[in-house]
């Protein structure tokens, strides 16, 4: 066996005889009865725990998948609803009003209190996003249509 002499050196002694481990198996068992208790409860602990850790887990999980559900409706119907609006303009304002609905469902769904204020906010931010678009989209249905115009005017000149 190596041990460490006064000097700090690594030092190869022989054993002599058989050790005696009877004191050491005393002092464990010693130990272990006493600390059995609290190792136990550990153990139950961390069992919990892994048991809740799957169990939130499979929750979050289903909580995901009708959260997708609830999102893919919304797109569904908020597709649906502005292809089948006659009136200019009022998809956007029926896109913002789904999508604030929409806001409103997952944040109860996910169990967050979402005030009027933070949701008034929200609907200013999403108009103006929604304006926005709507100016290029008419900024290029007005370019285009003048294209088409210009089209209909050159083709009816060339052929004189």
């Amino acid at each position: 066996m190596i041990i460490k002499n006064e000097a700090g050196e690594d030092e190869i002694v022989e054993r002599k005889g058989i050790p005696d481990v009877e004191k050491l198996k005393t002092h464990i068992i010693l130990i272990a009865s006493k600390e059995g208790k609290n190792l136990k409860a550990i153990s139950n602990f961390v069992d919990k725990f892994e048991k809740g850790k799957k169990k939130h887990t499979k929750i979050f999980n289903n909580l995901n998948n009708e959260a997708e559900e609830l999102i893919f409706d919304f797109a569904v119907g908020t597709a649906v609803g502005v292809a089948l609006n006659p009136i200019p303009a009022g998809d956007v304002a029926g896109g913002t009003a789904a999508c604030i609905e929409l806001i409103r469902r997952l944040a109860k769904k996910y169990g967050a209190d979402i005030t009027t204020s933070e949701i008034k906010k929200l609907a200013n931010e999403l108009w103006s996003e929604g304006k926005l678009y709507f100016v290029k989209q008419l900024s290029l249905a007005i370019i285009l249509a003048q294209l088409k115009k210009l089209t209909i005017l050159f083709f009816q000149f060339s052929q004189f």
